[in-house]
């Protein structure tokens, strides 16, 4: 993992025992990184006064430059190419390269500028509006074969959203016209609802398991005054979380952690579902949760 305070990278042991400093590349300013599925490359982006920069950074110090003022971006689930969302001429373009950051291709044009994207499918993308509670936003897909573009999800206010690892299903989070009063549903990548949920938390405050299963970091309380997901995303609202586990299948919801002070983001899940970790937002620190 690479950590914002030096933009160093890591890697620690599942233990936590060992730790090793695995580059010398020292990133100032560092926003995201984007992890390839065989986890042996990311893009980064970082900030450079008021640009946002990125490189491809592969192995322990190989980089390769991108264009810069990258929106978003995201793998092939066979880790073979990248696509990244760039802005020019007022237009978003969604460019496809190969794994090593070369032979870029813009595949399509949108004035839908302010978006992020996933890669669902081999064939089928995401298009997901950046959230606010005092805004309407939406979810499309473009299939690029067919090149047919369109609105799955929307209009909701405060539209956050997680896609499943096969990109069958995503999970959003939405709230009223003020920001408040949060709903969770589940969705296939057609835009037909298959379950709703009880909890009220983000969507990117969970994980899937696999498609039928998902864990999440459920504030225990959401203040009156709080906009949604807007105080979240500003670091004004840091809600201390407790971990649960629902079960879409069987429509079962279970709590499995309640104690400490967390504010958890970022949620991994290990191959063989034994592990948990997540973020503290409190303080930045990498925690593990057992499951099995």
């Amino acid at each position: 993992f690479y950590k914002k305070d030096g933009g160093d990278l890591f890697s620690y042991s599942f233990s936590g025992d060992t730790k090793e400093k695995t580059s010398n590349l020292t990133i100032i300013g560092i926003l995201e990184a984007f992890w390839s599925p065989t986890k042996d490359r990311a893009l980064v982006l970082y900030l450079d006064d008021e640009t946002i920069k990125g490189f491809l950074h592969q192995g322990t110090s190989t980089i390769t430059t991108l264009p810069q003022n990258i929106k978003s971006a995201a793998w092939s689930q066979d880790a073979k190419t990248l696509a990244y969302l760039i802005l020019q001429n007022d237009e978003i373009n969604l460019v496809l390269s190969d794994s090593s950051g070369k032979k870029p291709k813009t595949i399509f044009r949108t004035p839908i500028q302010d978006v992020k994207t996933h890669w669902i499918t081999k064939d089928l993308f995401a298009f997901t509006t950046n959230a606010s509670g005092l805004a309407e936003g939406f979810i499309f897909t473009l299939n690029r074969t067919s090149g047919v573009f369109k609105k799955i999800v929307g209009p909701f206010f405060g539209l956050t959203s997680l896609w499943s690892e096969d990109g069958s299903r995503v999970l959003t989070s939405s709230t009223n016209t003020n920001g408040k009063n949060t709903r969770m549903r589940v969705w296939d990548n057609s835009g037909n609802v298959l379950s709703a949920i009880g909890v009220k938390t983000l969507a990117e405050k969970c994980i899937f398991a696999n498609k039928d299963e998902i864990y999440c970091a459920v504030p225990n309380e959401i203040y009156q005054d709080t906009t949604l997901p807007d105080d979240y995303f500003s670091g004004e609202f840091h809600p201390q979380d407790r971990l649960v586990y629902i079960d879409l299948k069987n429509n079962e919801t279970r709590e499995l952690l309640k104690e400490g002070v967390f504010d958890m983001s970022n949620l991994v899940i290990t191959q063989n579902k034994d592990y948990l970790f997540f973020v503290n937002r409190f303080d930045g620190t990498l925690w593990r949760i057992k499951l099995k």
